[in-house]
């Protein structure tokens, strides 16, 4: 035997046992736990290289994210991005409108709470003229006792609120299990196929949820009993130690945690989908105390506008439109002229008809111009009640502005309430559907998840990576046709603001007239990573064929105003 392999057998086994942990040091290991042992250090060194990696992924993407702070607001040609040309738009009013600082547009936000202590809100709320804080009177005689700054229809006297609602298919199969099938069947037939389209639709979600919850539960189990014994296995103290996880301890199972938490999570979202989203039994109107089904029901609400709830939308999307510029933030407003009116009919599920066409008419009799809608909803069991509203605004020469969608449908082909259109045609000029774009110029221009339609949405704008304002005084980096809808409220309200003779149906047109049209294709919006990319024209996926350009619309509206003089 030659020196070097005596040397090896040697040293080999002494190295070998001080590599162990100290509980396994002098262990003698059967073939089947060496095995194990083997598999468990594999699986440990993929866990640890997997952790890396998705470190090195979150520093490259926060890097990402600073450079692409405020893109939104850059200019197509000279930044090289698909912006809004915000600060071109300034820039001009600078040249063209020194000394005019424009008029004050109200902008109804219909949304969540809003938080109206952040900083980026604060000084750009509505307040009520006629309205005396506090005093348990309904001083402006407009119904709405006390609403200073706006009217929450999801609350009570009480100060409670209404946190989670039902699906709207859940609404309908309730419904029709408390009404008389034969007699709706004589007296309104469509409205009968509709509510057991609507029904059928529950059941196959309903069932969908259920066995999604079963399976992320069992899933989620076998995940948890594996951590704990490999916890005990190799006395692992970091997982124990939840302060080393949070400061980003280096150690083997940091992965199998994340895959951990993000399956509990799932489980805990659908959990709150069987509850309360397609559960029948839940009363969801038990806080308000109103009748669903009765337009003329109105004396509900409270005028509680701001505060913490499951669902926070309202600040991201309301920050879009009048948050104060901040060059250190990233953050600019549309418009320093705007003011914002909260109207709260948004919480965790599908919004009542009913709620959407008060708080349209609230918004109207208060002196909104604008109405900003960031939801929607694929049924409607009382649409007539909404459309109603909409032309009620649109006889007040009042703008809507709508959120297309986050589901990468075809609007063309189904419907995403609330609706400018029935099956006669559209009913109205005073309304905007709007898709959300990329940062990216070139085939992936539109947002992936963006919804579309050459008929029925209107134009695109910025809706990725937006940086706005968020929960604690914070900023954060939302995503949605949400947050791509209150940048065309917002350059409507800019353009009415320096010229206030227009219609609410001329700044759609101006709006629509101005945009940067694309010429190109572009990947059509799909559903699922794996589905094969498609390209088409941009001009297929809009009416306008164009995105949002404030400077253009600027331009194109001293025009327009010229020749009307």
């Amino acid at each position: 035997m030659s020196k070097s392999i005596l040397l090896f057998l040697l040293i080999f086994p002494a190295a070998w046992a001080l590599a162990q942990p100290a509980g396994e040091r002098y262990r003698v290991y059967t073939s089947r736990e060496y095995q194990v042992r083997e598999k468990q250090i594999r699986e440990q060194q993929a866990r640890e290289h997997n952790a890396r990696e998705h470190q090195l992924r979150a520093n490259a993407n926060r890097s990402a994210r600073h450079r692409l702070r405020g893109w939104h607001l850059a200019d197509w040609k000279q930044d090289s991005l698909p912006g809004i040309s915000l600060e071109k738009a300034y820039a001009w009013l600078d040249t063209h409108k020194s000394g005019h600082t424009g008029e004050e547009v109200v902008v109804a936000v219909l949304d969540t709470k809003l938080d109206i202590r952040h900083e980026a809100i604060r000084d750009n709320l509505w307040t009520n003229p006629g309205e005396i804080p506090g005093n348990g009177l309904d001083d402006d005689g407009n119904g709405y006792t006390d609403d200073v700054h706006g009217w929450n229809f999801l609350g009570n006297s009480a100060g409670e609120d209404v946190l989670y609602q039902l699906s709207e298919t859940a609404r309908a199969a309730r419904l029709l299990e408390q009404i008389d099938t034969a007699a709706l069947r004589l007296s309104d037939p469509k409205r009968l196929a509709t509510l057991q389209k609507y029904a059928a639709a529950y059941r196959e979600d309903a069932a969908f949820f259920r066995e999604n919850y079963r399976a992320l539960d069992s899933i989620l189990s076998r995940e948890e009993a594996a951590l704990r014994d490999q916890a005990a296995l190799g006395d692992n103290a970091a997982l124990r130690d939840g302060e080393a996880l949070r400061n980003g301890a280096a150690n083997q199972n940091v992965a199998a945690l994340r895959e951990s938490r993000a399956l509990r999570e799932q489980r805990n979202a659908i959990a709150i989908q069987k509850q309360f989203f397609y559960n029948p039994d839940y009363q969801e109107r038990a806080i308000t105390g109103d009748r669903p089904d009765d337009l003329y029901d109105r004396r509900y609400g409270n005028p509680v506008i701001s505060g913490r709830a499951p669902m926070e939308h309202a600040l991201g999307v309301a920050g879009v439109l009048a948050a104060r510029p901040n060059n250190r933030l990233g953050v600019a407003d549309v418009s320093e002229k705007i003011r914002i009116m909260p109207v709260v009919m948004v919480a965790e599920g599908d919004e009542h008809d009913k709620d959407v066409a008060l708080a349209i008419r609230y918004a109207v009799d208060n002196g909104a111009k604008i109405i900003n809608m960031s939801w929607g909803k694929r049924q409607s069991l009382y649409p007539k009640w909404v459309q109603d509203a909409i032309r009620y605004a649109s006889q007040r020469d009042v703008l809507l502005v709508h959120s297309a969608g986050n589901t990468a449908d075809d609007l063309d082909a189904v419907d995403y309430y609330p609706l400018d259109y029935t099956p006669d045609g559209e009913f109205t000029e005073s309304f905007l559907s709007v898709g959300a774009l990329s940062p990216r110029k070139g085939p992936a221009l539109v947002a992936s998840f963006s919804n579309y339609g050459q008929r029925n949405v209107d134009l695109f704008a910025p809706g990725n990576f937006i940086f706005t304002p968020h929960t604690g005084n914070g900023y954060a980096y939302k995503q949605g046709t949400s947050y791509a809808a209150p940048l065309v409220a917002g350059v409507a309200a800019l353009v009415w603001s320096h010229y206030p003779d227009f219609t609410a149906a001329e700044i759609k047109d101006i709006l629509m007239a101005s945009a940067t049209r694309v010429d190109g294709e572009v990947y059509l919006p799909r559903k699922t990573r794996s589905a094969s990319p498609q390209r088409v024209p941009f001009t297929r996926l809009c009416k306008s064929g164009g995105i949002l350009n404030a400077f253009a619309a600027l331009q194109l509206a001293a025009v327009r105003n010229r020749t009307r003089l």
